[in-house]
């Protein structure tokens, strides 16, 4: 679980936060994340250190259960077979294009999630159009 430590918090005393968990889990998961790694990386190699683990140590930080990627890595040093070195050689050698991918992935994903919701309301945004 990506954001199982975040959103436990919150669990015991909100519904919604149950269901947000339930969306982010199904829409941002370390499955989607490896694989777009692994296709978009030019540089980096896929090996001992995959990275949704270190996207899973950055959320950490994110959000604020964590000071630092060094804390988050020391909080869940079991898992890892590799040194924080690595974690943070990892973290400065993440190319941009993987990064937007990344984005792009989880935006689809989340967007499929809002068809089907079926707003009733008016997006706030107008489409973007083609210049004629």
């Amino acid at each position: 679980m990506m954001f199982g430590e975040v959103l436990d918090r919150f669990v015991a005393e909100s519904a919604v936060s149950v269901m947000f968990r339930g969306t982010l889990e199904n829409a941002v998961t370390p499955e989607l994340l490896d694989e777009v790694f692994a296709q978009t990386a030019k540089r980096q190699r896929c090996g001992e250190l995959l990275f949704s683990s270190v996207v899973n140590l950055l959320g950490l930080v994110a959000t604020g259960s964590r000071k630092s990627v060094n804390a988050a890595y020391k909080a869940r040093k079991e898992q890892f077979t590799v040194s924080v070195t690595a974690v943070y050689d990892k973290l400065s050698g993440v190319e941009t294009e993987v990064s937007r991918q990344m984005v792009r992935q989880t935006a689809l994903r989340m967007a499929e999630v809002v068809q089907r919701l079926a707003p009733r309301r008016k997006p706030l945004l107008r489409e973007r159009t083609s210049p004629a």
